[in-house]
């Protein structure tokens, strides 16, 4: 994303699992094109890597749960110019972890 929340690239399995396709978000910022609440939600986390920071955000969406990092993009005099963000399904790692919990409980 651009400094103003514009989609530059957008691609991955989190946008087919939520049965989109990466026209849907291409030069559209996160306000246009995500639900106003998950948009709200990002939002602080993205404005938090464009002003230098790295960020990791955890959420549920499409019946799914997602890791999200993301990193500033600094240009050649370390200006930050963008974000790089990239989502990872881990669904079944956190119901690996929830049943992990529960056997744990089970036992003790």
């Amino acid at each position: 994303m651009d400094r103003d929340l514009r989609y530059l690239i957008a691609d991955g399995e989190a946008i087919t699992d939520a049965g989109r396709k990466s026209s849907d978000f291409l030069g559209k910022s996160i306000h246009q094109a995500l639900q106003e609440e998950l948009a709200t939600e990002y939002e602080p986390y993205f404005r938090k890597a464009l002003a230098g920071e790295h960020f990791e955000l955890e959420h549920a969406s499409h019946g799914r749960v997602y890791l999200t990092r993301g990193v500033p993009l600094r240009s050649s005099d370390q200006e930050v110019y963008a974000v790089l963000a990239a989502s990872f399904d881990i669904t079944e790692r956190k119901r690996a972890e929830g049943e992990a919990r529960e056997a744990d409980k089970r036992q003790g």
